[in-house]
């Protein structure tokens, strides 16, 4: 559980009928704007918020990569959380080289940015040996 993809924070994408198999097996998920403003809050409700607030404590590398549309990115709530989590050392890819935000109605998961929060990662350091 300490892989890159397990350090990322992401939870649940829209679900759209079964997932398949390799779906199932890929923990990446988009942040939402109720996950992330919990997030900044201290919640630990879910299993993901337990992991990623601990993971504030333990120092550990984080990047978030929302998926909100225009409408929610307007709410007050989300730039208090986005600061707040930015100011603990998550990388918030929030807006230009990250995620901009989509007109309601219109998001595309297809299209969404991973290869932005993936190399926002730090590379992992080789073990002496």
């Amino acid at each position: 559980m300490n892989s890159p993809a397990t350090r990322s924070a992401r939870v649940q994408a829209p679900r759209r009928g079964r997932r398949s198999a390799s779906a199932r097996r890929d923990p990446r998920r988009p942040i939402t704007l109720n996950t992330l403003t919990k997030w900044a809050d201290g919640h630990s409700d879910t299993l993901a918020l337990g992991l990623v607030t601990e993971a504030l404590g333990l120092e550990l590398p984080l990047v978030a990569l929302p998926y909100i549309n225009r409408a929610q990115a307007a709410h007050p709530a989300l730039a208090r959380g986005v600061s707040l989590l930015r100011e603990c050392g998550v990388t918030v890819l929030l807006g230009e080289g990250g995620f901009i935000p989509h007109e309601p109605k219109h998001g595309d998961v297809d299209a969404y940015p991973w290869d932005a929060a993936l190399a926002a990662l730090p590379t992992p350091r080789k073990a002496n040996g």
